[in-house]
C-alpha cells in the first residue's frame, strides 16, 4: 500500500469511527430512560396541567428536541451510509487481510446500528404522532413572538445547508429561509409571521423532508450572534 492510499484509509478509517461514536450516543439516548428522563427536566417538563402555560411552553420544547433528534438521527445515518461506502471502496485496494478483517468486523456492527437506529426513529415517530393534536393545541396557545419557523434541514457542514437556502429552498418555493446552527448541525429554516403561514411552508418543506417541523422561535432558538451567514443558537 502506498503511502498516499494510507493516508486516504486513515482518513476514512477517522470519519467512519467519529460517525460510528455519534450513532452509538444518540442511540444510549434513545434506550436510557433515565438518560431521557434527565433531558426533559432540562427542557423543564418537569410539572403543570394541560391548562398550564408552563406545561404547554415545556410540551413544545420537548415535541421540538424530538423532531430534532429524529432529523439529526437521518442526517448521521446519511453521513455514516457515505463512510462506510468509502470504506468498501478502500477495502478493494487494499492487501492486508487484518485491515480487510477489521473492514468486515465494522460493516457488521454498523449494519447492526443501523438497524437499531431505524427500529428507535421508529418509536419516536410513533410517540411524534400521538402527542400531535396535543402539541398543535399547547402551540397555539404559545406565543410565538411574531415568529415561527419550519425546520427542513439538517447538515453538518454549512455549504450543505447553503444549498438547501440558495437551491432547494426556491425550488419548492420557500422564502426566508435562514440557517440557524444548534446541537452541532446547520438547520435550514423557513420563517413565517404566523402560525397559519407557517402550516402552509410544512406543506412544502415536506417535499423536500417528510420530517420537517414547525417550531415558535422565540423559544426554538436564542440567537448568540450572526456570522457567515448564519445564526448561532445558545
Amino acid at each position: 500500500m502506498t503511502i498516499e492510499k494510507l493516508s486516504v484509509y486513515s482518513k476514512e478509517v477517522f470519519v467512519f469511527l467519529r460517525n460510528l461514536f455519534v450513532v452509538f450516543v444518540l442511540l444510549t439516548l434513545f434506550f436510557r430512560p433515565d438518560m431521557i428522563r434527565d433531558k426533559l427536566n432540562r427542557l423543564g417538563v418537569t410539572r403543570g396541567t394541560v391548562a398550564g402555560m408552563e406545561f404547554e411552553t415545556g410540551l413544545n420544547a420537548t415535541d421540538a428536541a424530538l423532531k430534532e433528534t429524529r432529523m439529526s438521527n437521518s442526517a448521521l445515518r446519511a453521513e455514516l451510509d457515505s463512510s462506510n461506502n468509502l470504506l468498501l471502496r478502500t477495502r478493494a485496494h487494499i492487501s492486508d487481510p487484518d485491515l480487510k478483517r477489521a473492514i468486515d468486523t465494522a460493516n457488521v456492527v454498523i449494519a447492526g446500528l443501523l438497524a437499531a437506529s431505524r427500529k428507535s426513529e421508529g418509536a419516536v415517530t410513533q410517540t411524534i404522532r400521538k402527542n400531535a393534536q396535543l402539541v398543535t393545541e399547547a402551540q397555539a396557545n404559545v406565543n410565538g413572538g411574531g415568529q415561527w419557523g419550519v425546520v427542513f434541514g439538517a447538515d453538518a457542514l454549512l455549504k450543505d445547508a447553503l444549498y438547501e437556502q440558495n437551491t432547494v429552498a426556491p425550488k419548492i418555493k420557500l422564502k426566508q429561509v435562514k440557517i440557524f446552527l444548534r446541537d452541532g448541525y446547520y438547520r435550514s429554516v423557513a420563517i413565517a409571521e404566523s402560525r397559519a403561514e407557517a402550516e402552509e411552508m410544512l406543506v412544502k418543506a415536506k417535499q423536500r423532508r417528510p420530517d420537517a417541523y414547525i417550531v415558535t422561535m422565540s423559544t426554538w432558538c436564542t440567537v448568540a450572534g450572526e456570522t457567515d451567514g448564519y445564526y448561532r443558537c445558545d
